[in-house]
């Protein structure tokens, strides 16, 4: 499809700025833009990234476009830690809503902005210490709907207060082994000064 494509194209640049083909130039916007880089600006070489994983019959092959220099093995850890920066933004608005800034002042939106990155980092300190093993793959959205956003039925009695809640969202053995790892966050007494 590129090289008929390319039959339809001319290059009318001479000289030191010719260095690739009608057709890899071509290739390269098409495919940059596929792959999410809508400029095409940064394609100045090409990492490819391999992953072998248990019980896969093929490795994963991954592309990463880039204008970086160094080693291909930076780049690769480096774009990594990009990419998970983005899957938090990313989760960030969808599951607290934090591009909501709906105010009149900057100053309020600020404050706004504020407010949703605490409960964002709230969540993510509920997901990653107080989860166990078995959870720790819930997503901020998930841990909303199945632990934070449930509703409850409270029974008061004389001598204690009973929240019963559905356990469609969370065992009772899961809800309880939480609770308990919460529990485990409580501040120390404070030290007493003996003077």
């Amino acid at each position: 499809m590129t090289e008929k494509g390319c039959t339809l194209l001319f290059d009318c640049r001479r000289g030191k700025n010719r260095q690739h083909s009608v057709l890899a130039m071509l290739r390269q916007s098409i495919y940059g833009r596929l792959a999410g880089y809508e400029d095409v600006n940064d394609a100045d070489r090409f990492v490819a990234k391999v992953e072998w994983h248990a019980d896969e019959l093929f490795p994963r092959v991954g592309f990463i476009v880039t204008n970086m220099t160094g080693w291909s093995r930076s780049v690769v850890r480096f774009y990594n830690q990009r990419g998970t920066a983005e899957q938090w933004i990313k989760e960030g608005k969808y599951a607290v809503k934090w591009t909501r800034l709906s105010c009149r002042t900057f100053k309020d939106n600020q404050t706004r902005l504020q407010l949703f990155a605490l409960a964002y980092n709230l969540g993510n300190f509920l997901r990653r210490l107080a989860l166990p093993k078995s959870v720790k793959h819930w997503s901020l959205t998930t841990l909303r709907e199945k632990l934070i956003k449930i509703g409850a039925k409270v029974v008061r009695h004389a001598k204690y207060v009973t929240f019963q809640l559905a356990e469609v969202a969370v065992p009772r053995e899961l809800f309880a082994a939480i609770l308990d790892r919460i529990q485990r966050f409580g501040v120390p007494p404070p030290l007493v000064q003996r003077g």
